[in-house]
Order: structure tokens, then sequence, then C-alpha cells
């Protein structure tokens, strides 16, 4: 469901697009359905963003908010940070994470989404890394390069919400 890279995931018009019931199904299984359509609508909120803000729970209880970038595909939210990184290490210790559409700074632009924080295998993280090329442009590269010379790690974190 990206906007922003049709080969991976699904186009931008299907982000929006509810279900329709099949006349096979009987009126208890509706519940799909809205399940479905309540994840779209959430995730439509993230569309025209740069930036969420990401919360994530430190050992001793204490949130911790982070603007970050993300790319938004196959109805998740995915994010990506050096591997020893504060937020990285707060999502290790406990997987709860709120996600709310934010500005450069951070400051929220919407409600925040509770979410379950799950770290990637290789192949999801190099189309994670393909996904924000094509949305940040020469501002990945340059952070790309910065993460080489200073010979960091990366980790690619989804958030389900």
């Amino acid at each position: 469901m990206s906007k922003i890279c049709p080969g991976f995931g699904h186009e931008h018009e299907k982000a929006i697009q509810i279900s329709k019931r099949p006349s096979s199904f009987s009126e208890g299984d509706l519940s799909v359905f809205e399940d479905e359509r309540e994840i779209n609508l959430k995730l439509r909120t993230f569309l025209d963003h740069k930036y969420i803000r990401l919360e994530t729970v430190r050992t001793n209880g204490k949130v911790v908010a982070t603007p970050v970038w993300f790319v938004e595909f196959d109805e998740t939210i995915f994010v990506r940070s050096y591997a020893d990184s504060g937020k990285v290490k707060r999502m290790r210790n406990n997987p709860q994470a709120w996600v709310t559409p934010a500005d450069v700074m951070g400051h929220p632009k919407g409600d925040p989404l509770e979410g379950e924080a799950r770290f990637v295998d290789d192949l999801t993280a190099v189309k994670v890394s393909q996904l924000l090329h094509r949305k940040y442009g020469l501002m990945k590269v340059y952070f790309d390069l910065w993460g080489a010379v200073k010979q960091q790690d990366w980790a690619v974190v989804s958030i389900h919400i």
C-alpha cells in the first residue's frame, strides 16, 4: 500500500480502498472487513507525511518521542535507524510503540496509534531501504554515506497497528 513504490505492496489508490462483502459471506463474517477498513483508514492519515513521531518506552517506563522517517506498505509502517540508537534499544526491550503523523521537529499532526514493533528480515530491510530512497532521495543517500563513514549498522523495524 505504498504511494511511493508500486513495485512493493499496493498502489496508493488501493490504500484507501474498502473491501466489499462477497455474496457468499454470512453477516457474522463482516467483522473481518470492518477490521480491514479500520486499518486502511488509520494508515491513510500517514500517506501525505514525511515524518512520524515514534514513541517508545524506556526500561523505567518513561515514554520517549523521536521524529523519524518512515515508509508504509503492506498495511504496516516501517522505520530505519542505527542499530545502536536509543529508539532501537528501547524497541528491543519493549515492543510497545505509538506513531503519530508529525513535522520534522516531531510536533504531532494527528492522533497517535498504538502498535507493536518487530524487527524485520534482511529481504524486507532491503525493500524498506529502497522505499526510503524513493521517498527521501538525496537526503537518504547522505545518511547512508554518513552511516558508512561511521561504520554503523542499520536496524529496520515494522510497527504493526
